[in-house]
């Protein structure tokens, strides 16, 4: 996808926050570059206080860029109408407790332009999308924290948006809760939207995204497929060798990050720069039979706690 018609583009982003009795600036987002082409779900992954959530007010026109700009569908997405067929989940969705989910997401297609009849109809039909139909007339200070996240999302859908920005969108659930919307998140995907997804549990972001984005004290470490990023490269060596003599153990042992011992076998973990045509030689020679010998893949979360290592 082209950046200069990708439904979510950020050029050269800066925005500095002044704080503190001593007015000191601080930057939140630093020279943030990236896109999200139609098509395209990417993950946009970073710590706590990294400026995940500035980056998303500033692509909903909550805040002023300082420099640079961000664009909605190729618009400033503080005109009028910018944001129109956008969809936003916030981390943490601030509801009216006295209202049921039902209320809430009609409430919020009213605020669409929908007239009433219509914007009743759109909630029922997207609080079972989300799995929320049994608890619809519910409210909302009576949820648990993942059944307002599901309430969050239907809202985000309102209007059917071509561009839908989603915030941990799986906190707060149980794990059948998350199975269930993660199989959604799969279904939200079609050729003419553009998902941007942040997520803190780092395998859901390897099974729903396209590309990731890292970021780090406001600005980009990395961006790239999955597969150029994580690449298969191996992280680590499983190794079950049985019958060695004990030399031959205390070598393998030697060479291990972890090891343990099963009766006659030994079972060892080597780091992935382990050769694997030596370990087999090892075993050989110390008069033991290799059982296995298999390659642990680095994963997405072993790549991004490399980044921030060597962050400055």
């Amino acid at each position: 996808m082209n950046g200069d018609t990708a439904p979510i583009r950020f050029d050269a982003v800066t925005k500095r926050y002044v704080r503190g009795i001593g007015r000191k600036p601080f930057l939140a987002v630093d020279g943030v570059a990236f896109s999200v082409g139609r098509g395209e779900v990417v993950g946009y992954l970073g710590r706590n206080g990294a400026g995940k959530t500035t980056t998303f007010k500033l692509l909903f026109g909550l805040v002023s860029p300082t420099s640079g700009r961000a664009l909605l569908a190729g618009r400033d997405p503080r005109e009028r109408g910018a944001r129109r067929k956008a969809g936003f989940l916030p981390e943490n969705p601030t509801m009216y407790d006295h209202l049921t989910g039902r209320e809430s997401v009609a409430f919020a297609a009213r605020l669409q332009g929908l007239g009433r009849a219509e914007a009743a109809s759109s909630a029922s039909a997207l609080l079972e999308r989300v799995g929320m139909r049994d608890a619809a007339d519910v409210a909302i200070r009576e949820m648990s924290k993942g059944m307002r996240q599901r309430v969050g999302l239907a809202q985000a859908l309102v209007g059917d948006p071509d561009v839908l920005v989603l915030d941990e969108p799986l906190e707060g659930l149980d794990p059948l809760g998350r199975r269930d919307l993660k199989g959604l998140i799969r279904d939200l995907r079609r050729p003419d939207r553009a998902v941007l997804l942040s997520s803190h549990i780092l395998s859901d972001v390897e099974a729903l995204c396209d590309r990731v984005v890292v970021i780090e004290k406001g600005r980009i470490l990395a961006e790239g497929s999955l597969e150029s990023l994580v690449g298969g490269r191996v992280a680590a060596y499983e190794v079950t060798a049985r019958g060695l003599r004990p030399e031959a153990a205390a070598a393998l042992r030697a060479r291990a990050r972890a090891a343990r011992d099963e009766g006659d076998r030994l079972h060892a973990t080597l780091d992935g720069g382990a050769d694997p045509d030596e370990v087999a030689r090892l075993v050989r020679d110390g008069g033991g039979r290799l059982e296995a010998l298999v390659p642990v893949r680095e994963s997405l979360e072993d790549v991004f706690a490399s980044l921030l290592g060597k962050a400055p």
